[in-house]
């Protein structure tokens, strides 16, 4: 014992003290143990409680003066009140052998639940500060009453349950923006989020070449995209496909080839910070959504080789000041160009070759940044004066091949030291000028004007 009681008899190999206090559950060695304890709890001592042979046990009590004539012990641990009896006669004063499962096994687990308890807590904490579930969740009707109430989509398409939109708000319900949002922020978020959604379920996006990420609903929107390699790149080779943004903002959707079939949705317009739209070499049908006037940040649209795109190149086009380059390529567009069409100023590139379209080209003479333009394979008419192209300086390629212009060839299209291509072949030119001979600081490359019923000295007729 420690200080309160003396050994009786010293050399024993094990010994209990009880002295009218209890010993604690579980606290008693095994064989072979020493291990010292002090009482905390009330319960009498219980047989499976003592030690083995070759064990001893020191006893602390918590309170209370112990003196050697309360300690009494014996070999049988016939122990059922707390105390126990002295046998004189009994030389080995050995204890019960009735095991008890504790010892160093006990150790052992207790260091292993103590190590998985404090994995769990950290990981109970981290997750909580990373990840919390919502109090509350929208239901699918309260966010359909908060897209109608924003002009997001219509009502009709709303109550289309095989409709894009639909499918979209219901997608919505499962992302990480669970309830209606509150700020402008969560707002701006949800809308670009949706409106991907409206696009990807409105040109079959479940069978889509490769997804890109795109519409994973595990990743927030800034993510719907993959680097692929590309030729000519200047960005070592690698553009975004997808959906990928600057500023936090979707500002490009790149997803060209991946054979998307459907139509452009209304909802691409809530994408307020789109700079690129690339389509091109898919299946999109329809006409252009006039809510498209709206993505006034738009610097390129592609889609060249779309195939089914139809209707008339609309007016509104002349509203998006600050495109650079229009690419309609391989559609069925017929009409002629709206006459606000010269408001893009800025437009260095245009292609809207192999369409339906008419009409006279007289809209391209204020088009004064333009360098590349490609309108063969259409109907147009009327003729190409000296006063068309002489604002146009920076003009590199022209190709009006396989219309129906007629005139003579301006002269001043040769006096342009940055045109490199010139394609006019299968026109009704009737005239060429001759004095293209005596223009010697040309950086002209490649010259087509055969099929034209020009007839002089330098071409023979039917060139």
């Amino acid at each position: 014992f420690h200080n309160s009681c003396q050994q009786i008899e010293r050399g024993l190999p094990s010994k209990l003290c009880t002295m009218g206090k209890q010993v604690h559950e579980g606290n008693l060695p095994l064989e072979g143990e020493s291990r010292m304890m002090t009482t905390v709890e009330i319960r009498p001592v219980q047989a499976g409680d003592l030690p083995l042979d070759g064990s001893s046990l020191e006893i602390i009590l918590s309170s209370g003066e112990v003196s050697q004539s309360s300690c009494n012990w014996n070999n049988k641990a016939n122990i059922e009140d707390g105390s126990s009896r002295h046998n004189d006669s009994d030389a080995e004063r050995s204890f019960s052998s009735i095991p008890m499962i504790v010892g160093r096994s006990l150790i052992f687990w207790s260091l292993v639940i103590g190590i998985f308890t404090s994995v769990a807590v950290f990981t109970i904490i981290y997750t909580t500060q990373v990840y919390k579930e919502p109090d509350y969740r929208a239901t699918i009707q309260e966010f359909k009453g908060w897209v109608l109430s924003n002009n997001y989509s219509s009502s009709q398409d709303m109550s289309d349950t095989s409709s894009p939109q639909f499918k979209a708000l219901q997608f919505m319900t499962l992302g990480p923006q669970y309830d209606i949002p509150t700020t402008t922020e969560q707002a701006d978020k949800w809308k670009e989020r949706y409106a991907l959604s409206v696009f990807y379920y409105a040109t079959n996006g479940p069978k889509w070449k490769d997804q890109f990420e795109f519409h994973e609903s595990t990743l927030p929107t800034c993510g719907w995209f993959q680097l692929r390699t590309v030729s000519g790149n200047d960005d070592g080779g690698l553009t975004e496909f997808g959906a990928s943004c600057s500023s936090d903002k979707v500002d490009a959707v790149r997803l060209a080839n991946q054979g998307l079939k459907g139509t452009i949705p209304t909802e691409i317009a809530l994408l307020e910070n789109l700079r690129i739209l690339e389509l091109q070499h898919n299946q999109i049908r329809g006409t252009l959504p006039s809510e498209m006037q709206h993505l006034t940040n738009l610097r390129a649209f592609d889609c060249i080789s779309c195939k089914r795109l139809s209707g008339s190149l609309p007016s509104w086009i002349g509203k998006l000041t600050m495109m650079k380059s229009l690419g309609l390529t391989k559609n069925k567009f017929e009409g002629s160009f709206p006459s606000n069409f010269g408001a893009l100023t800025g437009l260095l590139n245009l292609a809207i070759d192999n369409n339906l379209l008419t009409g006279d080209l007289s809209v391209l003479k204020s088009m004064r940044s333009l360098r590349n333009v490609y309108l063969e394979g259409n109907n147009f008419t009327g003729t190409v004066g000296e006063t068309l192209f002489e604002n146009l300086n920076d003009l590199e390629t022209l190709d009006l091949s396989d219309n129906n212009i007629r005139g003579g060839v301006p002269i001043n299209l040769f006096y342009n030291t940055k045109l490199k291509i010139l394609d006019l072949h299968d026109n009704l030119f009737n005239e060429f000028p001759d004095a293209i001979m005596e223009i010697k600081d040309t950086n002209l490359e490649f010259l087509a004007i055969h099929g034209n019923p020009i007839e002089n000295d330098f071409f023979p007729r039917h060139c």
